[in-house]
């Protein structure tokens, strides 16, 4: 699991495979990974501070298939690799009307941040597919601008629990559909996640 230090400014990847990270419980390193900015508080682990993972490894794909490759020793053909996303929604936009856009522009309801979450995800996706080609499947619903609106990072409601459970149903049996998951289900070798 990554999280970003703040004693470092660098990515640190949680895994119970290096010793010094066994010290931790999983609930440390899940509040250090999900410790989003403007959100949630500022995780600590030991003498270390950490905040979200996803600010370096949104779409922590690549660091997964880095360790499998390291420890497990296979090369990528004899990986596939099921990425599995909290839903995505297109952060693009019509054109400014003019190119001196400042900071306040920037930060309006965190657009800087979405687009940046967006290119990552899309740029992960993409070496991806290049790597593993169609042993590759990443399953992220796309939500609409209203059902994002729902599905705020903060926001446990109800009404948002429903649509994620909605969200979560279709996206389950569209991708059991699919070649990657009839391969999957019909494997049997070593199985490992990260």
């Amino acid at each position: 699991m990554p999280a970003v230090s703040l004693s470092t400014g660098g990515t640190e990847v949680f895994t119970n495979l290096e010793e010094t990270h066994l010290a931790a419980s999983v609930l440390e390193i899940a509040l250090a990974t999900s410790a989003a900015p403007f959100y949630f508080p500022i995780a600590t682990i030991g003498a270390g501070q950490y905040a979200d993972g996803g600010l370096a490894a949104n779409t922590p794909d690549l660091i997964a298939l880095q360790r499998a490759r390291q420890i497990f020793g296979v090369s990528p053909a004899q990986i596939s690799c099921l990425s599995v996303g909290t839903t995505s929604r297109l952060v693009g936009r019509a054109p400014f009307s003019n190119n001196d856009r400042g900071i306040m522009t920037w930060a309006s309801n965190l657009y800087l941040i979405d687009l940046i979450m967006s290119c990552q995800q899309e740029l992960v996706d993409a070496a991806m597919k290049t790597e593993l080609g169609e042993r590759y499947l990443r399953v992220n619903p796309p939500v609409s601008h209203d059902q994002s609106k729902i599905l705020g990072l903060d926001n446990a409601s109800r009404e948002a629990t429903v649509l994620l459970k909605e969200l979560a149903r279709h996206s389950a049996a569209d991708t059991l559909k699919t070649q990657f998951m009839a391969l999957a289900l019909a494997h049997s070798g070593q199985v490992c996640s990260a």
